[in-house]
């Protein structure tokens, strides 16, 4: 379609309401506002009632007379009419709040993807759902005499983003309002791994209060999060929907050491606090939390370290950017400020008040209210809603038990002709379906009993990988891309069934996990922790000299190859996945996956197990190859050339190995970037705060490692006579990997070279309290005198080479890094350092703790780098469980060697 000048532009604005106009009684005055020029906007304006009887409207996506969305406003109600057709709809839920009094009322709407929001003086009084009219004018309609609409202007909403890691020495995009605000740096930022942070300082507790802001008061619906630490235990938080310094929202913590350990949720209304929610939990004094608020409409949910501790619901919850809160007098810390936009495809109905026109009712009785939606039909019925161009999302619902007929939940639906469908049945016969072109193909069917409770339900659809959980469990899974995008819907056939709770979210694209920062990258000394892949010793059978991840990839995961033109025709690739270990930094393509890549005239593509073919493709492509991607999900394998998707197989029975590696014949071409993503590996780097991991006894922070150089710094933990602990927050499960690259620090010891060298310790199966609940990989324990693993307090196993295996204690020590693997597969344990195995131990009752501790003894370590890969990642820890008591170690139960 042409793109029209703004001249032409202008004059059909005047003709769409100039038609408008001539189409409505005299006593009503049209007027075109300012066009927005994306389909997310906010109208602000001022509209104050001149009568007793007051008439004004503004006018969204109007394509003419007949098609538009009207919001009306008189004494008595606000609400939201669809005109389709010429025809009069209301739609969404309405308010009985309106015009009162002489006074002018601030007006706020807001027009998202698929929402229509209406904000009057602060307050959401009326909200719908609906993208019949996506694009189209914007305007304003009075009754004459009755009412004046001021000042009224279409704003862009803008980009909802922010990352702030506070990287430079100037916090440029951030305002201070009252306190005292400061970057803080270390004293060479090229040299250390997170160089900068922010602190505020309170003047006078609580009335002036340190604040800083950031972002735009258009924001709304994001997750904002922030790490923050405060030695103090002085009350911190982190405000949203911050307007100005009198009106806010506010997500505040108190400490466990203060007098009322609570977290509260409250409204700053023109300076007067209300209290919207409050819980007995608190911020552990000294430690790094991360906190976060997601606002989602008008529910707000607050979290500390990934729990979800309050949630409110305020109808105050309008809009507005962000602000850093404290009022310690001496100094909170902040870092890493994330604020992100989710709603691109977020919805959720929580059935509690009827919302006309959210849904399209395709045949049956629908009716909603209390929390629940109730449709009754003879034969299959549908009540549809959403965007038509959700993608990747997750849906979830509430299904109500019922002793007769189907119900289900439709996706990706598109028409009467084109849609998926979850139908399970009264019997328990669960089905995913298709019908593409009205045609029907059964793609997973299961049989289960209905529960007799509602059945949480939830159906993913990445990419078009469908699979189908109930309660927690997945049930079923099918592989389909034929339909890439669509609406919702619920379904019922032959019955009355209810549903509740429904939400539909888009997880975020994962990220690579990626290597140390770049600071260190070309430092000689440090290349022990800077290599993430490592060739193989020698050519295979073929000729091919393999390269592998070093970290363990459980389940899901892919590895992806970009490449400049400089691939040639005559290139093979093979690439691996979920493949056994030869060793720690070596993989056996033979026991896992491989996705095989060449040419013969066109690239072709086949999927081995265990060194027989599964699947075999020939793609319709023959130009260079610039991304090769090979990554599985679930009980499924796919293979992608330059991002086009050339093959994919199911296999029954899913390989467990955990290692993934490439090869290419000839050797790889120049400028090769290999990357491996995985949602059961997490890199720590320390480039932002360490707020995953807690200190449980010693000081961590980052800090330098050389006395005689102090610009070069890492995280790292120190203590004398006695134990530095820090506890990673999050439980794994299953089989592990966890690896650690670290160095004895030197100090001011009078002790020749590194005589105080010892005890670079890991701890994992334990229970997050007491190190002696699990295993502990001891290096170098007992004064540099024993290298060995214990169980519960029991020496289990030592080292192959005692005296090989331990601090060598000479100067040798000063740039010297260690890198330590431990591998868990079932019972059997090993411990590799430096690539070299240590031990070996298999336990016949291995132990179910799940926690992973750092830790050292009289020491110092620095720790530039450490990673995990699970099995089974679960949540943070609840900041409320945690202990103060200082946890046990070996030395309190074996303070000598015999």
């Amino acid at each position: 379609m042409p793109r029209l000048c703004s001249r032409t532009a202008a004059c059909l604005s005047v003709a769409i309401f100039v038609s408008l106009h001539a189409a409505r009684a005299d006593d009503y005055v049209y007027e075109a506002i300012n066009q927005p020029r994306l389909r997310q906007f906010n109208i602000v304006a001022e509209m104050t009632a001149l009568s007793d009887d007051p008439s004004a409207s503004i006018l969204l996506g109007v394509r003419n007379k007949d098609n538009c969305y009207r919001i009306d406003f008189t004494r008595s109600s606000t609400r939201i009419v669809k005109i389709e057709m010429g025809r009069e709809i209301p739609i969404g839920s309405s308010s009985d709040k309106g015009l009162t009094g002489k006074e002018a009322h601030a007006i706020v709407v807001k027009r998202r993807r698929l929402a229509i929001t209406v904000a009057l003086d602060g307050e959401v009084v009326a909200e719908a759902y609906d993208d019949t009219f996506r694009r189209g004018r914007v305007g304003k309609r009075l009754k004459k005499g009755t009412a004046t609409l001021d000042g009224a202007k279409a704003y862009d909403r803008g980009e909802v983003h922010a990352g702030d890691d506070f990287m430079t020495d100037k916090a440029e995009d951030w305002k201070p309002v009252t306190g005292k605000w400061t970057t803080l740096a270390e004293k060479d930022p090229t040299l250390s791994s997170n160089p900068f942070k922010y602190s505020g300082t309170s003047d006078a507790a609580p009335a002036l209060a340190a604040m800083i802001k950031a972002g735009s008061s258009r924001w709304d619906n994001y997750s904002a999060s922030v790490a923050v630490r405060d030695n103090t235990g002085a009350p911190l938080g982190l405000a949203f929907y911050y307007l100005d310094a009198n009106n806010y929202h506010l997500f505040k913590l108190n400490s466990r050491e203060s007098q009322t350990p609570t977290v509260q949720l409250l409204r700053v209304r023109n300076g007067t606090q209300a209290l919207l929610a409050q819980a007995d939990c608190y911020y552990l004094k000294g430690q790094f939390h991360r906190i976060r608020v997601d606002i989602d409409g008008t529910t707000a949910k607050a979290f500390i370290d990934d729990n979800n501790i309050l949630t409110a619901t305020d109808q105050h919850l309008v809009g507005g950017s962000i602000a850093l809160y404290t009022e310690s007098k001496r100094q909170t810390v902040f870092d890493d400020v994330i604020v992100r936009d989710p709603s691109q495809g977020h919805f959720k109905d929580d059935f509690e008040l009827a919302r006309p026109g959210t849904y399209l009712e395709l045949g049956g009785k629908w009716n909603a209210n209390s929390g629940v939606i109730t449709g009754t039909a003879k034969g299959p019925a549908k009540a549809v809603t959403g965007d038509t161009q959700w993608r990747n999302c997750v849906l979830s619902c509430d299904i109500h038990p019922r002793a007769t007929g189907a119900a289900g939940l439709a996706f990706y639906y598109q028409d009467e002709l084109n849609y998926f469908l979850y139908r399970a049945t009264a019997n328990g016969k669960r089905e995913l379906i298709r019908y593409f072109d009205g045609i029907k193909k059964v793609l997973a069917s299961v049989d289960r009993p209905l529960a007799d409770k509602p059945e949480r339900t939830v159906i993913s659809n990445m990419g078009g990988l469908i699979t189908l959980s109930i309660d927690g469990e997945q049930i079923a899974d099918a592989f389909d891309p034929g339909l890439s995008e669509g609406q919702i819907g619920l379904y019922v056939e032959d019955c009355t069934a209810s549903f509740s709770r429904l939400d539909l979210t888009t997880p975020l694209p994962p990220e690579p996990a990626m290597s140390v920062t770049d600071a260190f990258e070309h430092e000689k000394e440090m290349e022990v922790f800077i290599a993430d892949w490592t060739p193989s010793s020698r050519p295979d059978n073929y000729g091919r000299r393999w390269w592998w991840y070093r970290a363990g990839l459980f389940g899901d995961a892919s590895v992806e190859l970009d490449m400049t033109k400089d691939t040639v025709d005559n290139t093979s690739f093979q690439l691996a996945l979920a493949a056994g270990s030869d060793g720690p930094t070596s993989g056996s393509p033979a026991t896992g996956y491989t996705l095989s890549v060449w040419k013969a005239d066109y690239w072709h593509m086949a999927i081995s197990r265990q060194g027989k073919e599964i699947a075999r493709a020939a793609t319709a492509f023959k130009r260079n190859i610039t991304k090769l991607e090979f990554y599985r999900k679930g009980r499924y394998l796919f293979g992608k050339i330059n991002r086009k998707l050339e093959i994919w197989v199911k296999d029954e029975h899913p390989l467990t190995g955990a290692r993934a590696g490439y090869a290419l014949v000839p050797p790889e071409p120049p400028n090769l970037e290999a990357k491996v993503y995985s949602p059961n590996l997490i890199n720590y780097d320390f480039a932002r705060s360490p707020d995953a991991w807690r200190t449980a006894a010693g000081e961590w922070d980052i800090m330098a490692r050389w006395s005689c150089d102090t610009r070069w710094t890492w995280f790292g933990g120190k203590a004398r006579n006695g134990p530095a602990v820090s506890w990673n927050k999050h439980a794994f499960n299953g089989d592990f990997s966890v690896e650690m690259w670290g160095a004895i620090q030197m100090d001011s010891r009078p002790r020749k070279n590194y005589g105080y060298a010892r005890d670079m310790n890991v701890t994992i199966a334990a229970d997050g309290r007491d190190l002696t609940s699990g295993y502990s990989f001891i290096y170098g324990g007992w004064d540099n005198t024993l290298t060995c693993l214990t169980r519960e307090g029991k020496i289990v196993a030592r080292a192959s080479e005692p005296n090989k295996h331990k601090f060598s204690r000479t100067s040798k020590m000063h740039r010297r890094w260690w890198y330590h693997k431990i591998q868990r597969n079932g019972g059997t344990l090993r411990w590799y350092v430096d690539n070299e195995l240590v031990l070996e131990y298999n336990d016949p009752e291995p132990l179910a703790g799940s926690r992973v501790a750092l830790w050292s003894y009289d020491v110092g370590i620095t720790v530039p780098r450490v990673r995990i890969g699970a099995e089974k990642i679960g949540p943070w820890e609840h900041p409320g469980s945690v202990s103060a008591a200082k946890p046990r170690t070996i030395y309190n139960i074996i303070p000598k060697l015999k």
